[in-house]
């Protein structure tokens, strides 16, 4: 027995097929990702051990941690409102020791969400007014990313888009060419989670 449809019972459902079908495409492709929370934030920037050869996570109590623009004060006391005022809104702070002296060498990377790209440059272009001595950190364009020396290493600052970063590297007394050096691996990883 053959069961027989009406041409317009068919076209029925060949048609709400084509509509379920270009809904589903459409909505896959118009679409932006969903923005990521505090910890699929910290989850993106965090780097693994040896993603830097010979850079470890240190295996200090709290060598990880993540804050938001409202507790960011448990972390830093006064300079967190500085961050917040120029838009921060999530924080990750790890810490990484080096591989010729777990001891000596060690890095402090902070990256943070300022949600759009020129809040972001204004904490950079905030950190230059407020450094002397800038030290340019190796294939990277110095008004975008600069090093500012210390007694025992460098603090590297710059932004990626949304992404402000601080690389704060000590066990380099006196020599900032190889910290900046050092400072250039880390951002190279960083720039590549940015994307």
């Amino acid at each position: 027995m053959t069961l027989l449809r009406s041409r317009a019972h068919v076209h029925r459902i060949a048609s709400a097929s084509l509509a379920i079908a270009l809904a589903a495409c459409s909505g896959s492709s118009s679409e932006e990702p969903a923005a990521l929370d505090l910890n699929g934030f910290g989850a993106k920037y965090k780097i693994a051990d040896n993603e830097i050869p010979g850079w470890t996570v240190s295996t200090e109590p709290a060598a990880f941690d993540l804050y938001s623009a409202e507790n960011l004060t448990d972390k830093i006391d006064g300079p967190a409102a500085n961050y917040v005022s120029h838009g921060c809104k999530y924080a990750m702070f790890e810490e990484m020791v080096g591989p010729t002296d777990p001891n000596e060498q060690y890095c402090r990377v902070i990256a943070m969400d300022f949600v759009t790209e020129p809040q972001a440059a204004s904490m950079v272009a905030y950190q230059r007014e407020s450094s002397a001595g800038i030290t340019a950190i190796p294939g990277y364009d110095a008004s975008l990313v600069f090093g500012y020396p210390g007694l025992t290493g460098l603090t590297v600052y710059g932004n990626f888009g949304a992404l402000y970063f601080e690389v704060i590297l000590d066990g380099y007394p006196g020599d900032p060419d190889t910290a900046g050096q050092v400072g250039a691996k880390f951002l190279q990883v960083l720039q590549a989670k940015n994307k």
